[in-house]
């Protein structure tokens, strides 16, 4: 169990990352051609602990968690540092993702081990 946290959490800090970057480069022309590489390698990398992920449990609930996660997680931070402001709609969505991680972690015979 340890170590599948461990290699979400890592996953997920990586897609963050890559998709700050994303952010940051396309703000400016200058930075574009930077933020894309920079964040095409981090995030490209980050598969290799999606690949581990899928041998330490099932392929369908570690794609579920993983890019759910990620997902959530990058959207959550871009919010944050970017000032963005979800409508009401949007954080009804990020909860039910949210949501569907937790159900799909432990329903029957998909449990973490």
């Amino acid at each position: 169990m340890r170590i599948i946290l461990g290699l979400l959490t890592a996953f997920w800090g990586m897609q963050i990352i890559s998709q700050l970057i994303y952010k940051y480069g396309s703000e400016s022309p200058k930075r574009w051609l930077w933020g894309f590489v920079v964040g095409n390698i981090i995030g490209v990398s980050s598969m290799w602990l999606q690949m581990k992920l899928y041998t330490k449990m099932d392929a369908a609930l570690a794609m579920g968690l993983g890019i759910g996660g990620a997902f959530l997680f990058s959207q959550l931070a871009l919010t944050a540092l970017f000032h963005a402001r979800p409508s009401g709609l949007q954080w009804l969505a990020y909860a039910l993702i949210g949501g569907g991680m937790v159900l799909a972690a432990f329903s029957p015979g998909r449990e973490l081990t």
